[in-house]
């Protein structure tokens, strides 16, 4: 090849890759920057409280951010172990995480950032948002809806209301 087809092929090639690059991104992640936020505030909330720093009250902010314990009692451990027992079957979703009233229970946005998480990329009703037929998401939370045990988004549990 001479010079200048070089430089056309390499200019298609560069135009094909960038094109892919941009329909990737143009898939729509339903919560996928408000999971991103999220990820990014626990990472930093995990490093300080394994750090030590900034004193008792501090790491009792922490702790209540991590486990969600009016004590400030948790194992990070218990975190990567397994989900809390709460959330094996947790019945009406909007309850769990829609009611912003502290009720003096485990159930209310903020009750901790993992508790946050969940509800965050929890698939709801139907599937939603794999089946909603306004966007039709391709991932939710940075996941799609198979990683998610929802298939193509047809075959998605309907107990989260």
């Amino acid at each position: 090849m001479k010079g200048r087809e070089m430089k056309i092929l390499m200019v298609l090639v560069v135009m094909g890759i960038m094109s892919r690059c941009v329909a990737y991104s143009n898939v729509h992640n339903h919560n996928g920057k408000e999971h991103d936020a999220l990820c990014s505030v626990l990472g930093a909330v995990v490093t300080l409280y394994r750090s030590a720093r900034g004193g008792p009250t501090l790491q009792k902010a922490l702790r209540r951010a991590l486990f969600g314990n009016e004590n400030g009692d948790g194992d990070l451990n218990t975190l990567l172990a397994d989900l809390p027992s709460t959330h094996h079957n947790p019945g009406h979703r909007e309850r769990s995480c829609g009611d912003c009233r502290y009720g003096g229970g485990e159930d209310y946005p903020g009750w901790s950032i993992p508790h946050d998480l969940l509800c965050l990329c929890t698939v709801g009703k139907n599937g939603y948002p794999f089946t909603n037929d306004g966007q039709n998401s391709k991932m939710f939370c940075g996941q799609s809806a198979q990683n998610l045990g929802c298939g193509n988004g047809n075959g998605c549990h309907n107990g989260n209301e």
